[in-house]
């Protein structure tokens, strides 16, 4: 046990006298290990199930609904490689009562499909979303 102690003191010494700012940056990611946009997105969804697409956070909507909603990214490849899909296609990977988007701070819609969905929705400022953006289905 006092060898393994020692080792781990060893190791730590090691990693703070060749990256200190490396050691700081980890010490705060562990210290805010439940502030990031899955999360995030998750604990809203569970909140509010059903109502709000997340596209840039596809894991949320299968742990909470059981279901797996279209990823931007994966749009977008579709429609640079030629293969945008149709407005039935695109219909069918959405939540049913879709009624809010939310992209996690610094993140952008890529996808031009998503883009036009957006365009008939509202900006609007969430406060359980804080620094998002998000849209709401107009009214």
């Amino acid at each position: 046990m006092a060898r393994l102690s020692c080792r781990l003191f060893l190791a730590t010494g090691i990693l703070v006298s060749l990256a200190p700012g490396m050691t700081i940056t980890v010490l705060t990611s562990l210290r805010n290990l439940r502030a990031n946009a899955s999360e995030t997105a998750h604990s809203y969804n569970l909140r509010h199930p059903g109502l709000a697409f997340f596209p840039c956070n596809p894991m949320t909507s299968l742990l909470t609904d059981g279901k797996l909603y279209h990823l931007d990214i994966a749009l977008y490849d579709r429609e640079i490689a030629g293969y945008p899909l149709a407005p039935k296609q695109l219909r069918s990977g959405l939540p049913r009562s879709l009624n809010l988007i939310a992209l996690p701070p610094g993140e952008q819609i890529q996808s031009q499909a998503l883009q036009g969905l957006v365009a008939g929705f509202v900006r609007i400022t969430d406060p359980e979303l804080p620094g998002w953006t998000v849209y709401r289905r107009a009214p």
